[in-house]
């Protein structure tokens, strides 16, 4: 996983252990962010980490949304939780 694969998943990862739920936004400062997330969302979706319905996720022929930065939202996956806690050295 690259930085910004990690970051979000760790963010989602956190998100989990606190509240136990699976459900985690993104809420980019910029746009740049955004599409750098976006970019990283669209691996961790392909890889089977995360789930979302978010066209601009799921279809990486989506360059760019018009309109305010929207969210990223999605639920990380058993296999997110799994991948994020080797990356990290967790166990449990």
């Amino acid at each position: 996983m690259n930085p910004v694969e990690i970051k979000l998943l760790s963010a989602a990862y956190e998100q989990y252990q606190k509240a136990g739920s699976f459900d985690f936004s993104y809420v980019s400062p910029n746009f740049d962010d955004w599409f750098d997330a976006l970019t990283a969302a669209r691996q961790l979706y392909t890889d089977g980490l995360i789930d979302t319905d978010l066209y601009y996720v799921t279809d990486s022929g989506v360059r760019n949304v018009p309109g305010d930065i929207p969210p990223i939202s999605f639920c990380i996956t058993q296999e997110g939780l799994d991948a994020i806690r080797s990356e990290r050295n967790l166990k449990g």
